[in-house]
C-alpha cells in the first residue's frame, strides 16, 4: 500500500484506499490526513468526500464534516448522498442555517423518503424552507 502512495501520491483513490487501511488498523486519526488528501485531488469524487465526512463525524468533528460537505456541494451541487449527509449533520448539531438548500434537492428527488418527509415537517413548519 505504501508503494502505491510512493508511485501515485496525487491519486485520490490511492490516498482514500490507504486511509481505509488505516481505519481498519485502528488508526482513525492518522487516516484523516489521507482522506483529506484524497478529496483535494483532481480525480476525487463525491464518495471520497462522503467517507471523509463520516470519518470526521465519528471522531467528534461534526462541524468540520459539515464544512467539508458544504465545500463539496459547490463542486457537486446535485449529489443526493452529500446533501442527505449534510442535512443529517445540520439536524444533529442544530446548526440549520441554509438547510433549505439541501432539503430542496432532497425533496425534489426523494420526497417519499420517510426521513426527508420528517425533516420537511420539522424545518418546513418553522418557515426555514
Amino acid at each position: 500500500m505504501l508503494h502505491a502512495l510512493q508511485v501515485a501520491p496525487d491519486s485520490a483513490n490511492t490516498n482514500h484506499a490507504y486511509a481505509l487501511f488505516l481505519v481498519r488498523a485502528g488508526k482513525q486519526n492518522e487516516a484523516l490526513t489521507y482522506f483529506e488528501t484524497a478529496i483535494k485531488q483532481k480525480d476525487s469524487n463525491p464518495r471520497h468526500v462522503y467517507v471523509y465526512a463520516v470519518a470526521l463525524d465519528s471522531l467528534g468533528q461534526t462541524d468540520a464534516a459539515m464544512k467539508v460537505l458544504k465545500q463539496a456541494s459547490n463542486h457537486w451541487p446535485n449529489n443526493l448522498d452529500l446533501s442527505f449527509l449534510q442535512v443529517s449533520y445540520m439536524d444533529k448539531t442544530g446548526k440549520t442555517d441554509g438547510i433549505h438548500r439541501y432539503l430542496s434537492l432532497l425533496t425534489s428527488v426523494t420526497a417519499n423518503s420517510p426521513q426527508v418527509r420528517a425533516w420537511m415537517n420539522k424545518y418546513g413548519a418553522r418557515g426555514n424552507f
